[in-house]
């Protein structure tokens, strides 16, 4: 890939918040059905679930109510917000974005919804740079990305990971010089779009009389279906995600005219350490670097995985002028994806 100019960043976060749901040990989700051998297989010891009366909408307010008194400021000061769920919402055709607004009490504050799987919450950063490029009169945006389980469609144990329920919420400011955001990179393989996605519910197939038919369908499944013909396929498939990911993290830091030498963390979205680790060294991250020994403990949020540990490092001081690190991960799609931010 041919190498871009360093951009000029527009913006930087000048507050951020997180809202997660109550800790609990993994081994309650065995009495819910989950089995016990997956979820050791995982790794993961804890997962944070918000509980069924609580909205996707609710969830990612409270965090943008706790990131906006940080920094002092209202509703009322924000000039767009944009939220980001890939999850599935509660209602067809309804625009979490305009939920979020409303219930920060908003009433013409433009609004934006990403919905790009596990990636949006990464890639966001790069849009919202281009909206203060060329929208003068956007000087602040809150920026939520939420996920919140849907335990009519999915179980939380997946192939690798256990989901967690919570919402992170960054305040940008345009010229604020504090983490900026200093170059974006993605790939995308399209031959693998049809891993992951539900397989009911939806235009192609209705729900039919089964609430839960979705759940039966396990995520591994997928995998099962779409190798099951070529079995050393699946094999290259996880390797074509690696490469990408690596490729992603190194153009990134090329990009921003540094070198992944330099990283002081490598923020990715929380997976099985094994797989954590494997994905630094072929990035040649050391991983003493990354956030692997935070994904066991505090589950898998979706795509705000890197965005949350972010912010609960920089709440640790555990971050300092000039400190360079990379959110990354593959999605659903499949994407490849990677922002370098500097702190």
């Amino acid at each position: 890939m041919s190498t871009m100019p360093t951009p000029i960043s527009q913006f930087g976060i000048r507050a951020h918040a997180i809202e997660l749901g109550r800790a609990t040990p993994v081994h309650r989700l065995v009495t819910q059905g989950e089995s016990a051998a997956l979820i050791e297989r995982t790794g993961f010891r804890r997962f944070h679930e918000i509980p069924d009366d609580v909205s996707t909408s609710a969830l990612a307010g409270r965090a943008a109510r706790r990131c906006l008194d940080k920094a002092g400021l209202s509703a009322t000061d924000v000039d767009f917000i944009v939220t980001i769920s890939a999850g599935v919402p509660e209602y067809l055709g309804w625009d979490v974005s305009a939920a979020v607004a409303a219930e920060l009490g908003c009433e013409r504050t433009r609004t934006l919804l990403l919905t790009q799987g596990c990636a949006a919450a990464v890639l966001g950063l790069e849009v919202v740079e281009g909206m203060f490029a060329v929208q003068p009169d956007i000087q602040r945006a809150l920026y939520i990305a939420v996920d919140r389980l849907s335990s009519r469609h999915m179980g939380r144990v997946g192939t690798t990971t256990v989901d967690s329920d919570g919402s992170v919420a960054l305040l940008l400011e345009r010229g604020h010089e504090r983490l900026r955001r200093l170059a974006t990179a993605q790939i995308t393989l399209p031959q693998y779009h049809d891993l992951f996605r539900h397989p009911y519910c939806g235009r192609e197939h209705h729900c039919g009389g089964d609430p839960f038919a979705n759940r039966a369908h396990r995520p591994e499944d997928y995998l099962l279906e779409r190798f099951s013909e070529a079995p050393d396929a699946l094999l290259v498939w996880a390797e074509q995600c690696g490469a990408a990911m690596a490729e992603v993290i190194e153009e990134c830091c090329t990009t921003a005219g540094r070198s992944t030498s330099q990283l002081k963390w490598l923020l990715m979205l929380h997976d099985r350490r094994e797989s954590m680790t494997r994905v630094a060294r072929a990035a040649d991250v050391s991983p003493g670097c990354t956030n692997s020994s935070l994904a066991p403990i505090l589950g898998h949020f979706g795509g705000l995985d890197p965005l949350l540990d972010m912010t609960l490092l920089d709440a640790k001081g555990d971050l300092t002028a000039g400190d360079l690190l990379c959110l990354a991960g593959v999605s659903s799609g499949m994407h490849a994806f990677a922002t370098l931010i500097e702190v």
